[in-house]
């Protein structure tokens, strides 16, 4: 065998080993892509849609009885529900003499029942607000006193 035979049958198994890792590369880049297509779906979670800041209150008779305020919202196809996320939530009482606030970092918000969860840990400060309603935009009132502070976890 000459020298300049072995040269080309070399030159042709390195391309050919060249491309065969090429191919296998690009298909097992094929499959991850479509199976991170099919993940949502094969474990029964879809996202309806997602929103950077939501806010919700509830009124009765013109008056707040409370809202929730989250930095981001995710809400699932699948029973409607929704993950909070850096949660904030106020609650002012039927006549307002309440001005307490509730932190947490997780929810989950089930809009059918109307039940508010927390995934962790929350903070709890309790206040009376003696002023009642003076603004109709529910502002807190002018001084707290003495609040409660409690932490606990998995509040509904």
């Amino acid at each position: 065998m000459e020298i300049s035979h072995l040269r080309r049958w070399f030159a042709l198994g390195a391309i050919g080993m060249v491309l065969l890792v090429a191919g296998m590369y690009l298909y097992a880049r094929h499959r991850v892509r479509n199976a991170l297509k099919d993940v949502p779906q094969k474990i029964g979670i879809d996202v309806q849609q997602s929103a950077q800041g939501f806010t919700i209150s509830r009124s009765e008779q013109g008056r707040t009885l409370f809202k929730i305020q989250a930095s981001k919202a995710i809400q699932f196809k699948q029973g409607g529900r929704a993950e909070l996320h850096d949660v904030e939530i106020t609650l002012y009482g039927r006549d307002s003499s309440r001005f307490d606030q509730i932190y947490g970092s997780d929810f989950i918000y089930d809009p059918a029942s109307g039940d508010v969860t927390a995934q962790g840990e929350v903070q709890i400060d309790l206040e009376a607000n003696p002023q009642g309603l003076t603004k109709p935009d529910q502002a807190a009132p002018k001084e707290l006193k003495d609040p409660i502070h409690l932490n606990t976890t998995g509040l509904t």
